[in-house]
């Protein structure tokens, strides 16, 4: 079923600070507090970040709508697992998987899909009897100006701040710790349960793996997408890869 054909619409509530894209149609062009717009089905709304939780709730409770967060969502992490079990299937021998951590939804699906499957695994040409399976080293891979998941895991906590938006190029670059502890805590959860562990790269090594990607691939990627990469590239690992390694 399409959004188009949903009563009430889906909604996605956007920060006015997202920023626009050069070129993009007119309808999906946000910028500006208080902005509504639709496109293929779906109403966007725009408004403060202080906000937005406050709107959502307001949405739910008065217009019929429920809540799907865009992260720490435990259905939404159980999709995400579906990744790691396909993971599994095309490579059973990976060793280490490096995954982009924005909200930290995907790793965490990720992240117990791989370690579930290799204690149900059994293979007894590559072990003996008695010896436990080795999972899958996951790593959530954060910019060092954004590490929220990081601070996360050294502070024993959960959620602790927000994260600002830069209006020029999209990438976060500001975290401000005191706010409530209400996200990621499903995500954080997961990943301490499941053994994950946190790596950061700073902002010149995503710019370098951007480069080096269109440059030798003819890859227009943004800036998100290689925080994995950077992390391989400029040796950000605990301990090197024993078999083969994913991003």
């Amino acid at each position: 079923m399409s959004a188009g054909q949903l009563r009430p619409l889906l909604c996605c509530r956007l920060p006015s600070s997202a920023p626009s894209r050069p070129g993009a149609d007119a309808r999906l062009c946000y910028r500006g507090t208080g902005l509504t717009t639709s496109s293929q089905g779906v109403l966007v709304e725009t408004c403060p970040s202080s906000e937005l939780q406050s709107r959502v709730d307001a949405k739910v409770a008065n217009e019929g709508y429920q809540f799907l967060h865009p992260f720490d969502d435990q259905p939404l992490i159980a999709g995400h697992a579906s990744l790691g079990l396909e993971l599994l299937e095309q490579l059973p021998q990976v060793d280490t998987v490096l995954l982009g951590c924005g909200g930290g939804g995907l790793s965490a699906g990720v992240a117990a899909a791989l370690a579930l499957s290799s204690k149900s695994r059994l293979d007894e040409d590559a072990r003996s009897a008695d010896e436990e399976p080795r999972s899958p080293v996951v790593y959530a891979v954060e910019p060092e100006t954004a590490c929220t998941m990081r601070l996360s895991f050294e502070q024993v906590g959960e959620w602790g701040g927000s994260a600002s938006l830069d209006a020029a190029g999209g990438a976060i670059h500001s975290w401000r710790p005191g706010a409530t502890l209400r996200w990621r805590q499903r995500a954080y959860r997961h990943l301490r349960h499941f053994g994950a562990r946190s790596l950061l790269v700073n902002d010149a090594e995503i710019g370098a793996c951007q480069r080096r990607l269109a440059r030798n691939l003819g890859l227009i990627v943004e800036p998100s997408a290689c925080a994995g990469l950077a992390a391989l590239l400029f040796d950000r690992l605990e301990e090197p890869p024993l078999q083969s390694t994913l991003l």
